[in-house]
């Protein structure tokens, strides 16, 4: 019998934005944004990849990405040539779909960090998702999650520092 815990087997370690950008792009390059969503407020939710059956003990069967990233507790802006499309103020439960819609169809291109105040994800459409990593939003949670294929899960703390998690997602495990 094969039991599964949250526990990885590695430490939580502190990452470069070289070394986060490689394990992002790594998962992610090759792979389409097929879903977009905000949550809670203004939060963002994006799969990437092919789809994946899961069981959830509460929801049943759902259907998520093979790697998925998430936006939390920050200011954040898209935009695009440097007009803005919307951003964690503007953006509404009417507005989202079509304010969201030109990542869809798009893959992440690059990731870059900007003296640590600002965290940038760059599609191939030409759409930048800029993070505020000084945070406005008061919060001490992580102000965004990348769950790779494999269950490893990468966070971008508020004060932009970025790391490795020591645990893996609960809805995966590590192969």
């Amino acid at each position: 019998m094969m039991v599964f815990t949250t526990l990885a087997p590695w430490r939580r370690q502190q990452l470069s934005e070289r070394g986060m950008r490689q394990a992002i792009l790594d998962h992610v390059a090759d792979k389409v944004c097929w879903r977009i969503g905000k949550y809670l407020g203004s939060m963002l939710y994006m799969d990437f990849g092919g789809e994946v059956q899961i069981t959830n003990v509460r929801k049943g069967l759902i259907r998520q990405g093979e790697a998925m990233l998430g936006i939390r507790d920050c200011f954040w802006s898209l935009s695009s040539e440097a007009q803005v499309i919307v951003d964690s103020e503007s953006i509404s439960d009417e507005n989202a779909s079509e304010k969201l819609s030109c990542i869809e169809g798009a893959y992440l291109r690059d990731f870059a960090v900007h003296e640590s105040v600002a965290v940038d994800f760059i599609f191939s459409s030409n759409v930048v998702l800029s993070l505020n990593t000084t945070n406005r939003y008061a919060t001490d949670d992580d102000i965004a999650e990348f769950v790779a294929p494999d269950g490893r899960i990468y966070i971008i703390r508020p004060d932009g520092i970025l790391f490795l998690s020591d645990e893996v997602s609960k809805i995966r495990f590590v192969r």
